[in-house]
């Protein structure tokens, strides 16, 4: 056998920008490669993507739809997905913690726990629904072993700490704007464990999500929307800032979120200023990356009720929650807002435009100032420092 000696010669020059251009549009108009091409774009990454022009906006929607199955990605915690949504809808909640970032960053985690965050009085609703899916209640050591009896005990109402101005979590630890936490347990045939976190706002159930200790737990998902309040720090720069709010920090979950992969900063820099800027913030902003969670039309009456003697949907506070990280001196990172809170509105807001603010004051001045003052006249004493403007100053 003869070997013939081939030689091979490499080029670097590149092909002209517009033949590139082409053969990537030719690619990408092709369904199945532009799924693999999508599949490894980062949740930044796509959202830059589809605002190139409308056909690359509805490639990228139905690539959402389907990647992101909201309904079987909650089949692990529930037998009827989409009735939990309802409960959700019903109640204002929103689901956050691990399952919302390994939903929204397309990360195939096994995550067995589900953090919900509840506005304050709608704890009820929920706890209904999950008895009747299976869980059972779990109470923390320091709480009662009954639920009924522990929703209405009596340090269920908001009590604050005189030296910070901020809300108690429980007994013996603080808050970053929770006044409960409940635990839900579900034992499974295989030995498996599913755990629910009910975490009660003192308000808005956005207060406590922009309270963690990290960015990278900014990541929300109400019953038919999806939001990152942070992706390209989170899953761009795979960064993290952390603000620690007190001396209670979850140095656990810091400590997995750098065994993923996460760099933690705690402190002002050019590269944590790019990643997290010093402006005032809407959740659905050209900052964040949002989408819809796959509703086909004839599940979308499940989210209407009857108001008024019609059928409609009720507001969704979280496309006004309005929010400001700032900087401190000393470089540290904290997050400013308002919570307003009235009878006269249909569920709590998160803000802090001061055209926003302004408004809020001279339409709801009355009403707000009655509710607070009635409610919580405990801590008219002392004005909370660092983190929010509090709702008496409106």
């Amino acid at each position: 056998m003869c070997l013939t000696p081939v030689s091979i010669r490499f080029s670097y020059n590149l092909p002209n920008p517009v033949v590139m251009h082409d053969r990537f549009m030719g690619v990408m108009r092709i369904d199945e490669l532009c799924d693999m091409v999508l599949d490894r774009f980062t949740p930044a990454s796509i959202a830059a993507f589809r605002k190139v022009n409308r056909d690359f906006r509805s490639r990228v929607l139905e690539y959402l739809r389907s990647r992101h199955r909201i309904n079987r990605a909650l089949s692990t915690f529930f037998e009827y997905p989409l009735s939990f949504r309802r409960v959700l809808y019903e109640c204002s909640a929103l689901l956050s913690g691990k399952f919302a970032l390994s939903f929204i960053g397309r990360l195939r985690w096994d995550v067995r726990q589900l953090d919900i965050y509840v506005p304050r009085y709608r704890v009820d609703r929920l706890t209904m629904f999950l008895r009747g899916s299976g869980y059972q209640y779990s109470p923390f050591p320091g709480q009662r072993p009954n639920l009924l009896n522990e929703l209405v005990r009596d340090w269920h109402p908001i009590q604050f700490d005189n030296k910070s101005g901020r809300p108690f979590l429980c007994p013996t630890e603080r808050s970053r704007g929770v006044n409960a936490i409940f635990r839900m347990i579900k034992r499974l045939d295989n030995g498996r464990r599913l755990t629910i976190l009910i975490i009660e706002s003192v308000d808005a159930a956005m207060r406590p999500i922009l309270n963690m200790d990290c960015t990278i737990g900014m990541n929300i998902l109400s019953h038919d929307r999806a939001y990152c309040a942070y992706p390209i720090g989170t899953f761009e720069a795979k960064a993290g800032l952390v603000m620690p709010q007190s001396e209670v920090i979850d140095g656990k979950g810091l400590r997995e979120l750098w065994r993923h992969g996460w760099r933690l900063f705690d402190s002002a820099s050019p590269f944590v200023e790019a990643c997290f800027p010093d402006v005032s913030r809407w959740l659905d902003d050209k900052y964040s990356y949002t989408f819809d969670l796959c509703t086909p039309p004839n599940e979308r009456s499940l989210f209407q009720l009857p108001i008024r003697g019609t059928w409609r949907r009720l507001p969704d506070p979280l496309q006004v929650t309005n929010w400001r990280l700032r900087y401190s001196s000393s470089g540290l990172g904290f997050m400013c807002f308002s919570a307003v809170v009235s009878r006269s509105l249909a569920n709590f807001y998160i803000i802090h435009d001061e055209s926003l603010v302004r408004g809020m004051r001279r339409l709801f001045r009355a009403v707000l100032r009655d509710t607070w003052y009635t409610n919580h006249d405990e801590v008219l004493r002392d004005a909370p420092s660092f983190d929010t403007t509090s709702i008496w100053s409106l």
